[in-house]
């Protein structure tokens, strides 16, 4: 178990996934994207972040612990039903994140996403700010203003190619294990000092957000 650990292993359950309809014309895609990011990635005049949304919850489900044989571990629940969206996105290379806490993901809430990365990440002279993202509809859509942000799309079924989903996962895992609340304002906040803490910690997003070559 201590090996495990010293080579960065983690118990994790898997996160489940639709089997491609063309299984073989999919990976030829994901190929072809993995040379296009890599070359992204190493290319000094590119500025790369990844974005996502994803949800928090006042009864977050149970996750694993470490407890004695024979124990029987519980967690209280509220059965409340609460929940925040986070819109964010993170350069892995800097370990830069700009994040909004939402109600909801639509056209306009991620407008107005786009809106505040566009301030925090201004344009620099011989520099391209690229935004990875899925393919959500709202990502897609024609009214979106990008400003001087360039979305590159991520093939289908591909989340292991978006390091900001290792991002929500250690929040959930190291900020929000074991939090419960009854009160929307309540996730928000906490929601709101677990991000402060990140931001003041990009060494810890570099790491947590570490791109290997696809």
């Amino acid at each position: 178990m201590r090996y495990l650990h010293e080579q960065r292993y983690a118990r994790r359950i898997p996160r489940p996934v639709p089997e491609p309809p063309d299984r073989d014309a999919w990976e030829d895609r994901r190929e072809a994207f993995a040379v296009e990011l890599l070359g992204y990635l190493e290319d000094n005049s590119c500025e790369v972040f990844f974005g996502d949304e994803a949800g928090f919850e006042g009864d977050p489900r149970p996750r694993q612990k470490w407890v004695k044989r024979g124990s029987a571990p519980t967690q209280r629940y509220y059965g409340g039903h609460i929940r925040q969206n986070v819109v964010g996105a993170v350069n892995p290379s800097t370990g830069e994140l700009v994040s909004l806490i939402v109600s909801h993901c639509d056209t306009e809430v991620f407008q107005a996403f786009l809106n505040t990365m566009a301030e925090e990440v201004p344009q620099r002279r011989g520099k391209r700010v690229l935004l990875v993202l899925d393919n959500a509809g709202w990502h897609k859509t024609k009214r979106l203003r990008w400003h001087h942000i360039e979305p590159i799309y991520l093939p289908s079924y591909s989340p292991d190619f978006n390091p900001i989903e290792r991002l929500w996962q250690h929040l959930k895992e190291h900020y929000l294990a074991g939090f419960l609340t009854k009160s929307r304002e309540a996730l928000c906040e906490k929601l709101t000092e677990s991000i402060r803490d990140l931001l003041r910690r990009p060494d810890l997003m570099r790491s947590v957000c570490r791109t290997h070559s696809p």
